[in-house]
């Protein structure tokens, strides 16, 4: 169905296992790989970069994989229009 599409809530990892990369890199290859048709939004959950005993480092790999993935993995489709706004901490 074309009006279908996924918003990730985030905690795509323990942050207690240590932030890695690998866990960052599995949740895209997942999002991108096995449901490559499916528009995907991702929002960070506390223990993809909070609660990381490197807040800095977990949330430079977040920005590295997920930052814009909407823009790069919807498949060039302007059904939905891109987040225009900004993060309020």
């Amino acid at each position: 169905d074309e009006d279908l599409f996924l918003i990730h809530v985030g905690d795509a990892m323990n942050a207690k296992q240590g932030c890695n990369e690998k866990d960052f890199i599995f949740t895209r290859d997942l999002l991108t790989s096995e449901l490559p048709h499916l528009p995907c939004f991702i929002i960070p959950g506390d223990n993809d970069w909070n609660d990381c005993p490197n807040r800095n480092a977990a949330w430079k790999l977040w920005e590295k994989h997920f930052l814009g993935f909407e823009e790069k993995h919807w498949n060039g489709t302007d059904r939905f229009a891109p987040f225009q706004g900004s993060v309020v901490q």
